[in-house]
């Protein structure tokens, strides 16, 4: 299964190979006189009068004007999507190499630390889901033994119904449309994700005792990463960067979801 390490060397393979082809037909860019390892990600520019129309062959233009360069963005959005984080990526990563190879061809130590510079960026390899606070839920300062006892009832009635919705493993049918090539076994995680939506919806409208309030906010947000990853997987064909991030996180999210699982069963217990 695709972990952060794997994240990596696919994004620097990637990135070398695109920008290779991206160098080969700018090859008037200049010379180097920055120290790769000390490059940030640049500020683009859309030229308007010469965007790309193919994802795959994302055009470049240097700016003479200024030092930095221009990657040109695509303006139509039925083939590529600029705001994806795959998108985000590609053009960090290339703005970084793109200044770094004015000089000539880039040693493994410069193309380790143009990838080491991207992968940086946080929000490249760790996406959680919406963040919920005690604001969020209807909370009731009644703590008597019925109102618990309620609280109780529909929080398990709440899980049992949850879990049987779903029928199959979302990394096996991550996997195996991968492995197919299949946008349509994808589909199979449509009703999953559905689900999981219906549970937050379900915490989210739950009376919570006050004192029930950390363990309910525990669970819903272990839930909202879960629902997070599972978007996240469903868009490996249009966001690979972000797909295979949220696969690399899921086992961890399931296991703060049990984590969390236990803790309101605890609480239930003790109460």
């Amino acid at each position: 299964m695709p972990n952060n390490k794997i994240l990596f060397v696919l994004i620097l393979c990637v990135g070398v190979v695109t920008s290779v082809f991206l160098f080969s037909r700018n090859k008037s860019a200049g010379t180097n006189t920055e120290n790769t390892a000390n490059i940030t990600p640049k500020s683009y520019r859309n030229i308007d009068e010469n965007t790309n129309k193919d994802w795959k062959n994302i055009l470049v233009n240097v700016d003479t004007s200024e030092s930095a360069t221009t990657i040109l963005t695509n303006d139509d959005e039925n083939s590529f999507n600029e705001t994806t984080l795959t998108a985000q990526m590609s053009r960090d990563f290339l703005s970084q190499y793109l200044l770094a190879i004015k000089n000539g061809p880039l040693t493994t130590e410069d193309s380790d630390a143009i990838a080491r510079n991207t992968l940086s960026i946080e929000g490249y390899t760790n996406i959680s889901g919406a963040k919920y606070l005690a604001t969020n839920l209807h909370i009731t300062t009644k703590s008597d033994q019925v109102t618990l006892q309620k609280y109780e009832d529909t929080v398990n009635k709440m899980l049992k119904i949850r879990s049987l919705e779903v029928k199959e493993d979302p990394t096996t049918i991550f996997q195996d449309s991968i492995n197919s090539a299949s946008e349509v076994r994808l589909a199979k995680l449509d009703p999953i994700i559905l689900s999981n939506k219906g549970f937050l919806t379900d915490l989210l409208s739950v009376e919570v005792p006050e004192k029930a309030v950390t363990v309910h906010l525990a669970l819903l947000n272990a839930s909202s990463n879960i629902l997070s990853d599972l978007e996240g997987m469903r868009l490996v064909f249009v966001d690979p960067v972000r797909s295979l991030t949220a696969v690399g996180q899921y086992n961890n999210h399931i296991s703060d979801l049990k984590t969390a699982v236990e803790n309101i069963a605890g609480f239930f217990a003790q109460n």
